[in-house]
């Protein structure tokens, strides 16, 4: 059953702050959604943080052609609710998530990821989640993988987009969020399952028990971040040693590629891994195109405009690393193609990140 207006805004603001407190976005990552009719949703502002929404900031779209209502525009994303709700005339609520294990197994590219039939999870999830093919932010494209994909599993809740996140769609807001926890719980499970079934990087990889640790921070990691003096080039410095930052940063390689879209708009398309001993210069020389550079075995320097900007490069970072530590042990993962990851960064750099610093 569709909400009504005011109700379907408010629910929408509190589902953004409920996301950021579970940890499964961070900032503006990801969107909301609420269906108010058959013929139009609510959905949340491009570029603009959860904490600072108000209802008018909520935009009412069109679920057929996208157009809205107002001067704020609605997310770059619209499209791929606006597709789950002319699929599914069920589904009432939709949450668009950057969450950290579901973003990991995006880059595999299975068509389906089987559920076990449990009671909790197949309840929840339906008997598959399938993975939408890649296709840039907003775009048709990303819209048409979307719509294949939900077609093709017409009972399933959740589905991942590749190299990107995932969509949770629920009968309801507590649903939508019950089908977003269900999924990083398997996530999370599958992920631990397969990184464990390699001896040639299990030397490098986090312990058990240093992955249970950074879970239970959530979307904080400023625990393992340490502020650097002034010297590098933007505002703010700081070295990360986040245990997946640290795997990825030995391995053996001279260059980490990104496998997740975000890592490619806000840490950098290449990442050098320099030295642990690499000097200021050296790591100022490396940042001049990239807010982040990998220090052999001791993590890595992230940079940002702001502090909120530094961290969120530490985030994204961390996240592309657990998913780059993933296609490792894989091997027959290939990372973001070149021109994809070049076209990420540039629109967030020219386009949105401007967005936000406006708001």
């Amino acid at each position: 059953m569709a909400y009504k207006l005011e109700e379907a805004r408010r629910l929408v603001i509190r589902a953004g702050l409920e996301l950021l407190q579970s940890g499964l976005i961070a900032r503006t990552w990801g969107n909301i959604s609420a269906r108010i009719s058959d013929t139009q949703f609510v959905i949340t502002p491009s570029g603009r943080a959860y904490e600072d929404l108000t209802p008018d900031q909520i935009v009412i779209t069109n679920i057929t052609d996208g157009s809205y209502e107002g001067a704020v525009k609605p997310s770059s994303e619209k499209w791929i609710h606006a597709d789950a709700y002319r699929l599914r005339p069920d589904v009432n609520f939709v949450i668009h998530t950057h969450q950290n294990y579901a973003s990991a197994l995006s880059i595999l590219g299975e068509q389906t990821m089987e559920v076990p039939k449990t009671q909790e999870l197949s309840a929840l999830l339906g008997p598959e989640v399938p993975t939408a093919a890649y296709g840039p932010n907003g775009s048709q494209e990303l819209s048409q993988n979307v719509i294949h994909a939900i077609t093709r599993c017409p009972s399933s809740s959740a589905l991942l987009m590749a190299n990107h996140g995932a969509e949770c769609m629920g009968t309801s807001y507590e649903n939508a969020f019950a089908v977003a926890h269900a999924l990083e719980k398997l996530s999370k499970a599958r992920y631990r399952s397969m990184i464990r079934m390699s001896l040639a990087y299990g030397l490098i990889l986090p312990t058990d028990a240093q992955i249970d640790e950074e879970d239970t921070r959530g979307s904080d990691l400023s625990g393992y971040c340490e502020f650097l003096p002034d010297g590098y080039g933007e505002a703010f410095a700081v070295l990360s040693s986040a245990p997946f930052t640290v795997a990825a940063s030995k391995i053996a390689v001279p260059v980490l590629y990104p496998y997740i879209d975000d890592q490619a708009q806000i840490a950098g398309t290449d990442l050098p891994i320099l030295s642990q001993d690499a000097n200021a210069a050296e790591i100022s020389e490396a940042l001049k195109t990239r807010n982040a550079v990998l220090l052999r075995g001791k993590g890595a320097v992230c940079t940002g405009a702001s502090r909120e900007d530094a961290f969120a490069a530490v985030m994204v970072l961390e996240k592309g690393c657990r998913a780059a530590m993933l296609a490792r042990v894989r091997g027959d993962v290939a990372p973001l193609s070149a021109a994809h990851a070049e076209a990420d960064r540039t629109a967030y750099v020219t386009s949105y990140s401007k967005l936000k610093d406006e708001k």
